[in-house]
């Protein structure tokens, strides 16, 4: 796998499909899960602290704690569901014994149903925060966490633009050049 380095860009297209879900692994599910618990700690923090400064502090801190359940169930189906059936499908090109058609359908039609839930979530923190505003005379632990939630909503519409926009379509292709292949293969035994 390509290792990337902060800035790099990334031609996705020249990436493999278990290539390229290995790289959504490590580049965005990975940093999901430190900027979740890091969001966490500095939320509970400031409702000590700042929560007259910025009350919005306490809805903000429920919307995170509700974004963090559903990007594990997330990061959870794609590390232990999607990315395991792209790894066999393209590591076993002879007879994939699965029906692929119907069986990443249906599970990317529910990944797409938990983007449009994160994304729900994250425009309720945006409301709240104002835009990633922090009340003027704020503390440095709230600008930081502010800074934070505004580079969690990039990442994750980073990661959902990679996820719908290159990743489905190359499986969705693949997966329909090898049922061609079997179809082909299964007719000239015929």
């Amino acid at each position: 796998m390509k290792s990337t380095k902060k800035g790099e860009v990334v031609n996705y297209n020249l990436l493999g499909l278990d290539e390229l879900a290995e790289f959504i692994s490590k580049t965005y599910h990975n940093y999901l899960k430190e900027l979740i618990f890091s969001l966490e700690v500095h939320l509970g923090t400031l409702l000590k602290i700042d929560t007259i400064k910025d009350p919005a502090i306490t809805s903000i801190r429920n919307c995170v704690q509700e974004l963090k359940i559903l990007l594990e169930q997330h990061v959870s189906r794609g590390e232990n569901i999607l990315f395991p059936f792209i790894s066999k499908l393209t590591k076993n090109n002879k007879n994939p014994n699965i029906e692929p058609d119907i069986f990443s359908g249906h599970l990317i039609k529910k990944i797409k149903m938990e983007h449009a839930k994160i994304s729900e979530i994250q425009n309720k923190i945006r409301k709240l925060s104002h835009n990633y505003s922090p009340p003027a005379n704020s503390s440095a632990a709230l600008k930081l966490c502010y800074a934070q939630l505004f580079n969690l909503e990039q990442d994750i519409h980073k990661h959902i633009f990679v996820e719908e926009n290159i990743l489905f379509p190359k499986l969705l292709d693949f997966e329909k050049k090898k049922i061609r292949t079997l179809k082909n293969n299964t007719n000239e035994k015929l």
